[in-house]
């Protein structure tokens, strides 16, 4: 479009008496009218709009409202029920059906089920109580923010019933269910080969019910007329005592401190044995009550079987054998405490022998048969004992006494029948004895010879019970003072 330019009227100014017309041209803008003549027009439209947009949004409102003044919004859960749209007279006919049909179905994945109807627990329900009890709590006025946000109630205060009756129902059938159930298992330490320690296995639910939650679960859904209860790991007993346990853990460590230490066991400096993992691990044990204990005997038996046996040793006077009581005692504390330093192995005096005779020592090779104390020792050429044993020497109550002096082994023999005399004369020998060792030491009827059917050596046993005269040996003394005596050897037998 042109633009159009239009000349205005003149102006008169005045000055002095000169009159001076002057003329001020003006201009006129077609477009920009246009334009703010649309703006206008726009605006209107906008506002007209937005004003029936209003009018739109609170007529619905006001729809809503007044609607849902007498339904449940879309959404709106009553005890776990969808009661959208229902209106509260539909809702209390709802409950009134549902009470007169309720039924509770409690289940759990072990096994339980248990189906209670609302006369077995003495179940009734106010249904206007009930309606109105969720109705108190709705605003119709707030439907918008019930879509947004659906509701859920829970109405209990119109719902009543025995708690009594469904405590004893419910446990009743628990305590039937619990005699066939498997029971949850503690945690608690084994040994494992793989690793070679002491690890912590597990706890694990079983399928055993805890009574009183089981209770406690099921009046809660009866007392909002629930129908069905899916019993969870919640509800089974549980572990007493579960793999988190520190005494349980603390057992395990100090377990296994134990294996982990190496201990030297000695004999005089010379090395005999030493207690590692392989060794220990058949001594340490953790029982039910995470308390480590130690196998004091199984100590003892490796010991007598690796090197008890070794370390004795007797000498003129003492027999000496190891202790294993005190051994045991060293070993306990050392892994108690965790002390990984060398043990001793230790030895004890078994027995005292009979004192020695004075000066035999100094005779050379011989037998010395001592009967004031009842014991016998062999001497070699350097005075040292190379045989000993305790004896029974002739019965002195019978005047059977073993004579005394020196002699000398003058016929040595094995498995011989030794012939008594006939002194109650009825013809027959008093006794007929075999022996396995014969070892003559004057004439031919007194020498030293092993009597099995003695149990017992030394003491005072020859008192009374002695022998006809002879030297009395257990069978392994014998044995072996036989391979070591020649014919010719002196034997002295004194008191």
């Amino acid at each position: 479009m042109s633009r159009v330019s239009l000349q205005s009227l003149p102006e008169i100014s005045t000055a002095g008496d000169a009159a001076v017309i002057s003329a001020a041209p003006k201009s006129f803008d077609v477009d920009n009218a246009e334009s703010e003549a649309k703006k206008g027009v726009g605006a209107k439209r906008l506002a007209i709009a937005v004003a029936v947009l209003l009018v739109a949004l609170v007529g619905v409102y006001a729809w809503g409202v007044w609607y849902f003044a007498d339904k449940f919004v879309p959404g709106t859960k009553v005890n776990g029920t969808d009661v959208s749209y229902q209106t509260p007279a539909e809702l209390a006919a709802e409950v009134d059906a549902m009470a007169a049909n309720w039924s509770l179905g409690v289940t759990s994945d072990g096994g339980f089920s248990l189906t209670m109807g609302a006369q077995d627990v003495g179940l009734t329900v106010d249904s206007a109580g009930y309606v109105n009890s969720i109705t108190s709590q709705i605003d119709s006025k707030c439907w918008p923010l019930y879509l947004i946000s659906p509701k859920s109630y829970t109405s209990t205060a119109a719902i009543s019933y025995d708690e009594g009756t469904c405590a004893m129902s419910v446990g009743a059938a628990v305590d039937t269910f619990n005699e066939s159930a498997e029971g949850p298992s503690n945690a608690y330490a084994a040994f494992d080969e793989e690793s070679g320690t002491f690890v912590v296995v597990p706890d694990a639910l079983g399928t055993e019910l805890d009574k009183d939650v089981v209770v406690e679960q099921a009046q809660s859904v009866v007392s909002s007329m629930g129908t069905e209860l899916a019993l969870g790991e919640d509800a089974l007993v549980k572990p007493q005592i579960t793999a988190s346990d520190g005494n349980l853990i603390d057992a395990c460590d100090k377990a296994n401190a134990m294996l982990a230490m190496e201990i030297p066991v000695e004999r005089d400096g010379m090395p005999l044995a030493t207690i590692n993992r392989d060794v220990s691990r058949a001594w340490v044990s953790i029982d039910e009550d995470m308390n480590v204990n130690i196998d004091t005997q199984a100590i003892s038996d490796w010991a007598w079987s690796t090197f008890g046996s070794s370390v004795g040793y007797e000498d003129d006077e003492h027999v000496y054998a190891f202790d294993a009581t005190q051994f045991v005692s060293f070993v306990s504390a050392a892994l108690e405490e965790n002390m990984g330093s060398s043990i001793e192995a230790p030895i004890e005096v078994v027995k005292t022998k009979p004192a020695v005779t004075a000066g035999a020592s100094e005779r050379g090779r011989h037998i010395d048969v001592n009967l004031a104390t009842q014991y016998a020792r062999m001497y070699n050429e350097e005075g040292s004992v190379i045989w000993e044993s305790y004896i029974v020497s002739g019965n002195t109550s019978e005047g059977r006494n073993t004579p005394t002096g020196t002699f000398s082994i003058n016929n040595k023999a094995t498995d011989q029948t030794l012939v008594g005399a006939d002194e109650d004369g009825d013809g027959e020998p008093d006794y007929k004895s075999k022996v396995s060792y014969w070892m003559c030491f004057l004439g031919t009827s007194y020498g030293l010879h092993d009597a099995t059917w003695r149990s017992n050596f030394g003491g005072t046993i020859y008192s009374s019970s002695g022998s006809h005269g002879c030297i009395n040996l257990p069978y392994s003394a014998a044995q072996q003072l036989y391979n070591l005596v020649n014919v010719g050897d002196t034997v002295i037998v004194h008191t």
